[in-house]
C-alpha cells in the first residue's frame, strides 16, 4: 500500500481494497484498467477539496504505481534522515513555520542514501553521520506553476556520535534547526506535514 498526500488529502494505492475501505473513510474509488480513466481520477481528486481519501487498487501493486507515476509532469527523487545523538535526541527543523525534518532533491548520480547524507550535512551542517537503517518512502504532490509534481521521499535512520550544534540553512528557508528528545517527537506533530506523520509513526 502507498498513501499518496494531496496536503492532508490522499489517495491510497493498494491490492488488497477490502482493508482501505475498512480502515479509511473513502469519498472515491478507482479499480484500475486504463491510466485514462487513472489521470481522470486523479485529476478531479487534485480539484476537488472535499474528497478527503481516495482509492485506487489494482492486484499487482508495483505496476499501479509505476503507471501512477506516468500521471504527474514530473516525479522527483528525494531523501532525507532522522537523526539521533547519543543523548537519544532527534534533530527537527523549522521551514517555513512547519516541523520538518532535513531533506532535498537527489542530483544526479546520488545514491538515497547519498543524497540523504549530504541534505542533513547542507541543511543542519552535521557531519561525521551514519545511516544505521531505512525508515519508509513517503510521497506527495505539490504544483510547480501550473504542473502537478509527484515526489518521493527515501527516509533513513542516521546517528551522529558528537555533540554538535545545528546550523539551520537559512538559504532553504530554515530558520530553526534543533534537538528534541525521541519521547517528545509527538509535539511537532500538529504542525507538519501528513507524510511527516506517517513516517513518524515508522520510528
Amino acid at each position: 500500500m502507498h498513501n499518496i498526500y494531496f496536503g492532508d488529502r490522499k489517495i491510497v494505492l493498494t491490492d488488497d481494497v477490502d482493508k482501505v475501505i475498512a480502515d479509511d473513510d473513502v469519498k472515491a474509488i478507482l479499480k484500475y484498467s486504463n491510466i485514462s480513466e487513472l489521470r481522470q481520477f486523479v485529476g478531479n481528486f487534485a480539484q476537488r477539496a472535499h474528497l478527503t481519501v481516495g482509492c485506487v487498487y489494482h492486484h499487482d501493486l508495483n505496476a499501479l504505481l509505476e503507471q501512477f507515476k506516468t500521471v504527474f509532469e514530473r516525479f522527483i527523487e528525494a531523501a532525507g534522515g532522522v537523526v539521533y545523538n547519543d543523548r537519544n535526541e532527534i534533530l527537527v527543523i523549522s521551514r517555513l513555520g512547519v516541523y520538518d525534518f532535513p531533506k532535498g532533491k537527489a542530483e544526479r548520480g546520488e545514491t538515497p542514501e547519498q543524497t540523504a547524507l549530504r541534505e542533513v550535512n547542507e541543511e543542519c551542517g552535521l557531519t561525521d553521520l551514519t545511516i544505521t537503517g531505512k525508515i519508509a518512502e513517503t510521497y506527495h504532490t505539490y504544483k510547480i506553476d501550473e504542473s502537478l509534481v509527484l515526489k518521493r521521499t527515501h527516509w533513513f535512520r542516521m546517528k551522529v556520535e558528537s555533540a554538535q550544534a545545528p546550523k539551520p540553512q537559512t538559504e532553504e528557508n530554515i530558520t530553526e534547526a534543533r534537538w528534541l528528545a525521541a519521547d517528545r517527537v509527538g509535539e511537532i506533530l500538529t504542525n507538519t506535514y501528513a507524510s511527516i506523520r506517517e513516517m513518524v509513526g515508522k520510528l
